[in-house]
């Protein structure tokens, strides 16, 4: 038994499905990223596993207890959301104590949780002198504080700037797995979601369609948002995809397929060039690797015809 099981969860409301039919696990210790389209369901899928809201139908079982309509407060579930939401009224250390007085099992002091952050000079201070980025340690520590039996992040890094976010992925990862943490991290960043999380779980309309490394979504994906998002294939209108790797430019109408399409940007970045094309007939701008071309140049994007994949089926369908 998997030490999260959650089971064919449906959430409906006025007739319309926000989750239907969710299934995954997730093992003691492991970290999932939940990534999907805006609007997909991962907020809500977090909140009914907090138990902030209820499910119309469906199980969720965490170590081996059936908690679907266990209320939030008795549930066990830790949550961190994009604000910090420290009390501002009290220190930094006394916001985690907090939080401790709400677990049976005190596994640190205070003092012995912000050394984990490298906070420990900021206990008797207030959260308002803190940066953001303290802010969202602390809010971290004072989830963990109450040993949380499930740890649920909902995009945690959002309201920080591009630096403090990129400082904060790895010293995530490397802090819950050092506290051996069974984690749910929610993120619209396929980078952000790679280096977190163990896994990715794709949501899309209230469906967790594929869940698997980012190799596995990435060679073999099931749905067609997770290859637009991964920015390797392009929807053929004939069906199939092609992945951008095969894609060739030409100015002469070549014999093989192809599509046309005008260079409206080029952009140079560390890896190399890129150039952003645009095909009317793909409906879509593409962005192409390693090719130096003239903003306003016409021509073909071609590409063999065996190159051209399939979305992998699941099992049942």
């Amino acid at each position: 038994m998997s030490y999260v099981e959650v089971s064919n969860i449906t959430k409906t409301v006025k007739d319309k499905n926000l989750l239907e039919n969710v299934s995954f696990t997730i093992e003691k210790g492991e970290i999932i990223s939940l990534l999907g389209s805006s609007g997909a369901g991962k907020t809500t899928l977090l909140r009914v596993l907090a138990g902030l809201e209820s499910v119309t139908s469906g199980n969720i079982l965490i170590n081996g207890q059936d908690v679907t309509t266990i209320p939030a407060q008795e549930r066990g579930v830790g949550m961190v959301f994009q604000q910090p939401l420290l009390f501002p009224q009290l220190t930094v250390g006394e916001n985690i104590a907090f939080a401790m007085q709400a677990s049976k099992k005190k596994t640190r002091s205070v003092k012995e949780w912000l050394e984990a952050v490298g906070l420990q000079s900021y206990e008797t201070v207030y959260p308002n002198t803190l940066s953001g980025g303290q802010q969202q340690r602390v809010a971290f520590v004072r989830s963990l504080a109450a040993s949380p039996s499930l740890l649920l992040l909902d995009e945690p890094f959002s309201a920080l700037d591009p630096s403090t976010r990129e400082d904060l992925r790895l010293w995530l990862r490397t802090f819950l797995k050092e506290q051996q943490t069974t984690a749910i991290f929610v993120t619209h960043d396929m980078e952000e979601g790679t280096i977190i999380g163990d896994k990715i779980a794709w949501v899309e309309e209230g469906q967790v369609v594929q869940v698997g490394t980012s190799e596995e979504l990435k060679e073999k994906p099931k749905h067609e948002q997770i290859l637009k998002s991964l920015g390797e294939g392009i929807p053929l209108p004939t069906g199939g995809f092609i992945r951008q790797k095969h894609l060739m430019w030409d100015t002469t109408p070549p014999t093989n397929t192809h599509f046309a399409g005008n260079v409206i940007r080029t952009i140079a970045k560390e890896e190399g060039i890129y150039a952003y094309i645009q095909v009317a007939e793909l409906d879509a701008n593409v962005l192409v690797k390693g090719i130096r071309l003239e903003e306003g140049q016409k021509g073909y994007l071609t590409f063999p015809k065996e190159a051209v994949e399939f979305l992998e089926k699941d099992d049942n369908g």
